[in-house]
Formats: structure tokens, C-alpha cells, sequence
């Protein structure tokens, strides 16, 4: 009798364990709801809210119902947590880090193998203020900063005139001295009249595993245009229009070259759309007048970052029990999920036509310039509608934006594009890859009239790292 009622008490444990569970999902799913797509309800809602109820059921029937109720809940949590625990240790990025540093080994390649959080700490220790590349995207689920540390705010780049450290796909990570704005640009570009050109985008306008002169805009440069980056990595279309109102609007530059990247934009502007802070930026007076808060933005940055970095190993913990990798295998990724896309979101038209009005207003031309992924040549996808390539140009073109086609003029031109990408693996561009997009870029602007300085003035030789 005592040994079965040690069952049923365990028993009990369990279903309780599991009910308690079920409800911290409903009460997540509820308190992250806007984030919540249609395909992602049944999910995170209908499903913990069914278990739930059977739950309470069960607590009602007979020890043995329960005792065998229980141990098939106590299996298929130990499974579904074995199976996280598994595609952690292998997940893809851990396994593309292996592949390049086995790919550059290869290659006679040093590849530097530390993760970023111990380049920066070694850079410390070295007496540097060092900070690592802040994103954005990191924080449109907590639809910005969190305003107990100072009213609403959302900032758009990194903390200025501080020593960065970017990234790695090539073998060394890309460190640089960020600009007065926290971009990653040669101080003395924010002057009025002092650039001709502007670039908007994400990780490859901002120059991802590239040295400072490798990337688009220091390709422009050495070109003789007078360009500026306005990029940062993991920036879709909504965080790319706020930079423009924010920061391109400032400069009110004759030309803004606004960077599509053709696999991540469309799920990034998914992700952005459940912001409402950010949704504010479709109002075309609205601003946070960020180019005049620089201290602010730092301060607080500086604040978020260093909170970040001490919450690594708890992010890294509630990810496992939210059973992260597993929900992204099953294609769940992000907070709660997005349903499989069969089309770009008409908000994608939304945003590009305010782009251009927003250009238009200072007597600007927009261009969006087409960035292809290295998965459209690996898995010869270049000929068919990877990605929506089709609507995309087509909503472009109603925007009223032109179209610089970057997989048409310079990839597919190419006779090896894989060539193009570091040790020929899925990433961003390799310095010769950015090196052709540029001289592309460059060449249209001139045929269009667009006038650069000498590439011996203070905008041409201005670029060290």
C-alpha cells in the first residue's frame, strides 16, 4: 500500500508538473500574443490549452490511468529534451563553424575559432573598450529598449566611437573603430553635404567578415563616390525604413541605394511587423530624432549590452526549455513561429513606397539593389523564382523603385558564383564578391549621372579600419 501510494503521489507530481507547464506556454503565447501568427495558434495556444484539460481529466481517474498517463508524459518530455539537447550540440551554426575552419585549414588558412563574446573579452583584457555588433532585430520582441532604464527607445546602430567586433566566415573577425553615428564608416562622413550616396541594408552593407575598405561602401569610396553605410546586420525592411527617416534623412544624400537581400528580408519584415514601435515609422512625420541623442543611445546601449552578456547563460537556458532548435526544425523558428510564406506581405509595397516618398521629399533618387544568396547557386535555383524574386521585382516596380539586379549584372555572369562566397560556403560575400558589387554599383551610378569626388579627396583615402 505505502509503494502505491508513493506511485500516486508521483503520479500526481507529474500531471501536476506537466498541467503547470501547459499553462506557462498559454500564459507566454498571451503576454507575446501580436507576435503570434495564425499558423503558430494551434501550436502555442490550442494544443497547451487541450493538454491542459486532460490534464485536469486525468487527475480524476484511477492510480493506475494515472501512473500509466504519467510515465507516457515523463517519456515523451525525456525524448523531446534528449532530441533538443542533441540538435544543440549539432545545431547548423556550430557545424558551418566546423566546416570553415575545416574548409580554411584546407586552404592553408589561419581561422580564428573563438566565439565573439571571447574576442571581445580578450580585447579587454588588452586595455581596448571593445563591444560587440549591436542588432536591432534583437530587440523588436521587446519592442525596444526597455523603457525603466529611460522612456522609449529604439536604437538603430551600434554605440559610436567604439572599438566593434563584427564577425567571421572568411578566418579573421572584422574589428572596427564605429563612427560618430555607431556605423561602421571612417569618422567625418555625418558633415552636411559630405555624401553623395547612402546605403541601407543589413549584415552586407554593413560589411559582414570584410575589412572596412573590403565592404560596399569603402569599394564606393575607393571608387570616387562619396558613399556612407547606413547598414546593420539582421535589419529588415521596417528597421531599414527607420534609418532612413532617422539617419539618411539627416544627410539627405542625392542617391540612398537600399540593399534587398533576397533570403532574409521577407521573413525579417514578418518578424519586424509585430513592432509596434516600429510600425510608427509608416507615419511620415514620425522620429525618435536619434541623430541628436547620440549620448543617450550609448549609455543605455552600453547598459543593454553589458545586461545582455550577464544573461547569456539564462537566455541560453530558457531557449532549451522552450526547446528552441527543435521548434526551428520544425519549423517554428523565431519567438512563436511563422507560417510558410507563399508570397512577400503587401506591407514589403507599404514600405518601399514610403521609402521613396521619403527620398523624393529631399529631391533624392531611391534605388533597391538585389542582393542573391548563396543557396540560389548551390542549389541551381538561379533560373526559377527562388525566394519570390518575381513578386519581389514586381512590387518594387509599382513602388515606383528601379531595380539594380545584382544576381543578373554580376553573379549569374559569373562562371563560378560560388567562388564569390568564403571557401565557397553558405554566408555572405567573400572581399572579391563585394569587390564586383560595387564596381557594378558604381558603373550604373555613373552612367545615371551620379557624381562621385576623386578617389584621392578626403571621401576616397578616409577609410582606415
Amino acid at each position: 500500500m505505502a509503494g502505491q501510494r508513493r506511485r500516486g503521489k508521483f503520479s500526481d507530481f507529474v500531471i501536476v508538473g506537466a498541467a503547470l507547464y501547459a499553462a506557462a506556454v498559454l500564459t507566454y503565447a498571451w503576454l507575446r500574443r501580436s507576435f503570434l501568427p495564425a499558423a503558430g495558434l494551434a501550436a502555442f495556444a490550442v494544443l497547451p490549452a487541450v493538454f491542459l484539460v486532460l490534464c485536469a481529466a486525468m487527475l480524476r481517474r484511477s492510480p493506475a490511468a494515472r501512473a500509466r498517463f504519467a510515465l507516457a508524459v515523463a517519456v515523451t518530455g525525456a525524448g523531446l529534451y534528449a532530441l533538443e539537447a542533441f540538435l544543440l550540440l549539432s545545431s547548423g551554426e556550430r557545424l558551418l563553424s566546423r566546416a570553415r575552419a575545416s574548409a580554411a585549414a584546407r586552404e592553408g588558412v589561419r581561422f580564428d575559432t573563438r566565439p565573439k563574446r571571447e574576442v571581445v573579452a580578450d580585447l579587454r583584457a588588452a586595455g581596448v573598450e571593445a563591444y560587440p555588433t549591436f542588432h536591432p532585430s534583437l530587440i523588436v520582441e521587446l519592442n525596444g529598449l526597455e523603457p525603466k532604464t529611460g522612456g522609449p527607445l529604439f536604437p538603430l546602430a551600434g554605440v559610436s566611437r567604439k572599438t566593434t567586433v563584427f564577425d567571421n566566415e572568411s578566418g579573421t573577425y572584422t574589428v572596427y573603430m564605429s563612427d560618430e553615428k555607431g556605423f561602421n564608416n571612417p569618422t567625418g562622413l555625418w558633415e552636411s553635404g559630405s555624401v553623395d550616396v547612402a546605403l541601407i541594408g543589413d549584415s552586407y552593407v554593413q560589411g559582414f567578415a570584410v575589412a572596412r575598405h573590403e565592404t560596399l561602401a569603402g569599394r564606393l569610396r575607393e571608387a570616387g563616390v562619396r558613399a556612407i553605410s547606413l547598414g546593420i546586420g539582421g535589419s529588415g525592411p521596417l528597421i531599414e525604413l527607420a534609418t532612413l527617416r532617422e539617419y539618411a534623412a539627416f544627410l539627405q544624400p542625392p542617391v540612398v541605394l537600399w540593399f534587398y537581400h533576397e533570403l532574409t528580408d521577407i521573413p525579417d519584415l514578418v518578424s519586424e511587423s509585430g513592432s509596434p514601435f516600429l510600425l510608427q515609422y509608416l507615419q511620415p512625420g514620425f522620429s525618435q530624432n536619434l541623430v541628436s541623442r547620440q549620448q543617450e543611445i550609448d549609455r543605455r546601449l552600453i547598459a543593454h549590452i553589458g545586461a545582455a552578456e550577464k544573461r547569456r547563460f539564462a537566455a541560453g537556458v530558457k531557449e532549451f526549455i522552450k526547446l528552441y532548435h527543435l521548434r526551428l526544425r520544425l519549423g517554428f523558428g523565431g519567438l512563436m513561429g511563422t507560417p510558410p510564406l507563399t508570397a512577400p506581405p503587401p506591407l514589403f509595397g507599404v514600405v518601399m513606397r514610403s521609402a521613396r516618398e521619403a527620398v523624393s521629399g529631399w529631391d533624392g533618387v531611391l534605388y533597391a539593389v538585389y542582393l542573391p544568396d548563396w543557396t540560389r547557386y548551390a542549389r541551381e535555383t538561379g533560373a526559377g523564382n527562388y525566394a519570390f524574386r518575381r513578386e519581389v521585382l514586381d512590387a518594387l516596380q509599382d513602388a515606383g523603385v528601379p531595380v539594380l539586379d545584382m544576381h543578373e549584372a554580376v553573379f549569374a555572369r559569373h562562371p563560378d558564383p560560388l567562388s564569390l562566397f568564403p571557401f565557397r560556403l553558405f554566408g555572405h560575400y567573400s572581399a572579391e564578391g563585394y569587390a564586383l558589387v560595387a564596381e557594378e554599383l558604381a558603373r550604373r551610378l555613373r552612367q545615371d549621372g551620379v557624381a562621385g569626388t576623386p578617389a584621392d579627396s578626403a571621401g576616397g583615402k578616409a577609410d582606415g579600419s
